[in-house]
């Protein structure tokens, strides 16, 4: 009821204010306006006639200058006749001596002809006129009449507004006297000089000056109109925003005795722990949740220290704290879960909390506001998340760790499975004995390529597969991957094509060792699933800026395609578009996963499209760098055309059935060999050989016992006569790195990774050697 009476009374008082305001603008706009006009209307007036004077001082300089003269003598024309009321003067034709007729022009002849001129000019009109008159064509018409009767009263000019022919015109008349010279001409009629015999009169039209006056009047009426509405407008809104801003201080303050009610309510029920103290420390506000903290009831901390709630040895501190946060420059003062505090509970004990203190001043003076949580369950609970994650990364350590000692041991004896097959596939056997063999080694490829998805998979959850960027040239790159894989697929009895656009040679830099992978899991996959027709590897290129090339790679088939259902989980991890226990393809499922993975971390796009029935197609898109051809030439698909010369080899392995089959290789590639059981023996063998130059290779297997591949290569390469003489090349069965980087600092020269073949064992060797010789030759 009180707000409501004195709202009404405060908007009632607003509204008086308003009614005022808008009538004193009114009265000021009115008398603003009358102003504006009396001015206008004086001002047009002063001007029409300072005009009328002039051109009235004009016409009787010129009358006056003929007066002096006694007239002025003109040749006689058709516009200038002899002037038939001066035939009384006898000179008033003359013949000059050349024969030339001249007539005398009087003041009146003369400012009859002027005043014509005016007025077919600018249109004012000229008269001199009076009572007694040489000429009947001078008669006064009635205003002109009347006038002259008041200059003979007296009067020194006569001016007024007057129509002529509908026109409107302001006329001035002032008197004529006779003065010396015109009595020549008008003495005839018994005027004496300082006789009162006329007047001269001015008719000057008005029309343009009242189209002015009209304009600016229309001006000053809408100006002061406007000028009128935007102050009543400008009314208006102040006096809806003082009516505005009247309720809101209403509301205001309404609100704030709410919101004091509300603020004691959150300050009781808030679960934060909320505290203010005085500039002293002393505490003012305790709500229940601190009391819950600390273990205090309000009336045991209100009023006394909050020293109280800090733990002695940090009592100090705080008060160093909050003496430099007392300074103007600062507001808040934060203590995070990264910087905790120490609060103190009724019992004695500590606990972790972070707190926020805000700065408030109520009546001038200052109080400190405090927010603050306990932290102790928060930190327990970060406590075990760590812990957590700790196991963790020590779970999946360990399943790395698994997984590549599992890779060696399956690698290990699978070096000797596909070795020796390849031993029997070579040697003379029966049609039958090569089915069975054909058969044999397709399940150990099988087997070793379920193996490598798998530790693909390993490498790339582990973020341990880096890129190796080489210079390739991209034509021979597809024409490896069509040599590679044109037998396997045509195997099936469907054609293998490949499109390279234009006939140029086109270098880039990229992985080309990544690329292959991801291009012969695809064409593998379309082989698998198409039975007739063809399988075709396309390629795109275009240019972009900055010496980058577009690189699309498309793999289309003609098989079974893939249901548009399916297309959307193809590429998840042991996803496959036939998952039944009787589905005719088998796999892992982590090829397509795999190829993901890789395009990904080499910064492209893979995806797929397909007709179910007809084919699919999957295509890559990676960005390259052109560049000129280099050194750094990746290798090309496994192979090699060249002869090595027979070798002397020590091989270091210490798996006898690997012993064996490295024996059958370099026997059927031409060398001869040793063997040492493990590092230690290599060692010894280079070491006690007759010179640098006895062994032409060096093959050292990794993981050996007594002392491993690595530390027997650092060893011979720093007690070696001749550092760095002899190639050395690891076999190794560790497949989570597959590159020399995991033994850079052992000097090796190169590396092959079991299972091998004899054709890996043949590449290699005569790699490292030509790679030798080159050194020499330089």
């Amino acid at each position: 009821m009180i707000f409501n009476t004195e709202r009404s009374n405060t908007l009632t008082l607003v509204s008086r204010y308003a009614v005022a305001a808008a009538f004193l603008w009114t009265v000021l706009t009115i008398a603003s306006f009358a102003t504006s006009y009396r001015f206008l209307v004086t001002h047009h007036t002063e001007t029409l006639h300072n005009e009328a004077e002039a051109n009235f001082n004009i016409d009787q300089a010129f009358r006056n200058w003929n007066t002096r003269h006694g007239g002025t003598y003109v040749p006689v024309s058709q516009n200038t006749p002899p002037n038939p009321y001066l035939a009384h003067i006898p000179e008033r034709d003359i013949t000059t001596p050349s024969g030339k007729e001249l007539t005398l022009m009087n003041p009146d002849y003369m400012a009859r002809q002027i005043m014509a001129e005016y007025e077919k000019l600018y249109g004012i009109k000229g008269k001199v006129t009076g009572i007694e008159l040489l000429n009947p064509a001078n008669a006064p018409d009635a205003w002109e009449r009347e006038a002259l009767l008041k200059l003979k009263s007296g009067e020194k000019v006569i001016i007024d507004q007057a129509s002529i022919d509908g026109e409107p015109y302001i006329r001035i008349m002032k008197p004529l006297y006779m003065d010396e010279g015109c009595d020549k001409c008008h003495g005839i009629l018994g005027f004496q000089t300082g006789d009162f015999r006329g007047g001269i009169v001015l008719s000057l039209p008005t029309t343009s000056f009242l189209v002015e006056n009209t304009k600016t009047f229309r001006f000053l009426a809408a100006t002061h109109s406007l000028g009128w509405l935007l102050g009543m407008v400008g009314i208006i809104i102040a006096t809806r925003q003082a009516r505005g801003q009247a309720k809101r201080n209403l509301e205001a303050r309404t609100a704030l005795r709410r919101s004091e009610h509300r603020v004691t309510e959150i300050l009781r029920i808030s679960p934060s722990a909320l505290l203010t103290t005085t500039e002293d420390g002393i505490i003012t506000e305790f709500n229940q949740a601190a009391t819950k903290v600390f273990g205090y009831s309000q009336t045991e901390v209100l009023g006394k220290s909050v020293d109280i709630l800090i733990p002695e040895k940090h009592r100090p501190n705080h008060g160093e704290r909050l003496a430099s946060f007392a300074k103007p420059d600062m507001t808040t003062l934060r203590m995070d879960a990264r910087s905790p505090i120490k609060g103190r509970r009724k019992d004695g004990s500590t606990f972790p909390a972070a707190a926020s203190v805000s700065k408030l001043v109520i009546a001038e003076k200052m109080y400190f506001a405090v927010a603050l949580l306990d932290l102790t369950e928060q930190i327990q609970r970060e406590t075990e998340l760590s812990e957590a994650r700790d196991l963790a990364e020590t779970a999946n350590q360990s399943k790395s760790e698994f997984l590549a000692n599992m890779s060696h041991e399956v690698r290990t004896p699978l070096t000797a499975i596909k070795g020796m097959l390849e031993l029997i596939d070579t040697s003379h056997s029966s049609e039958d004995e090569k089915r069975y063999l054909k058969v044999a080694r397709n399940a150990s490829d099988s087997v070793l390529a379920i193996i490598n998805d798998i530790l693909d998979l390993a490498r790339l959850e582990a973020g341990r597969t880096e890129l190796e960027y080489t210079s390739f040239e991209l034509r021979e790159f597809v024409e490896d991957i069509q040599d590679l894989l044109r037998t396997s697929v045509e195997q099936k009895g469907i054609a293998f094509t490949t499109d390279f656009p234009g006939e140029d040679p086109i270098w880039i830099k990229s992985d080309i060792q990544r690329l292959r992978q991801i291009l012969i899991n695809l064409v593998g996959n379309a082989a698998k699933f198409t039975d007739e027709g063809e399988v075709s590897l396309q390629l795109n290129v275009g240019q972009n800026m900055d010496n980058r090339l577009d690189l699309e790679i498309s793999v289309r088939d003609t098989g079974i395609g893939i249901h548009k259902k399916d297309l959307s989980r193809l590429f998840e991890r042991f996803e496959q578009d036939d998952s039944s226990s009787t589905r005719k393809h088998q796999g892992t499922g982590l090829g397509l996963s795999i190829c993901r993975e890789l395009t990904t971390l080499m910064n492209g796009v893979i995806d797929a499209t397909s007709v179910y029935g007809e084919g699919s197609t999957f295509r890559i898109r990676i960005t390259c760098e052109v560049v000129e051809p280099a050194n750094d030439v990746a290798p090309h698909a496994v192979g090699t055309d060249s002869e090595t010369a027979p070798l002397h080899i020590l091989v270091a392995e210490d798996n006898k059935v690997n012993q064996l089959l490295a024996s059958k290789f370099l026997e059927r590639l031409g060398h001869t060999f040793e063997f040492a059981e493990n590092g230690k023996e290599a060692l010894n063998a280079y070491i006690n050989s007759p010179s640098d130059t006895h062994y032409d290779v060096i093959l050292m297997d990794m993981q050996m016992p007594v002392m491993d591949g690595p530390e027997a290569t650092r060893q011979i390469r720093s007690q070696s006569k001749r550092p760095g003489n002899v190639p050395i090349i690891a076999l190794t069965a560790d497949a989570m790195n597959l590159n020399q980087k995991k033994y850079h600092n052992t000097e090796l020269n190169g590396y092959i990774t079991k299972p091998y073949s004899l054709i890996d064992l043949e590449a290699e060797l005569a790699r490292v050697m030509q790679e030798k010789q080159d050194g020499l030759e330089h």
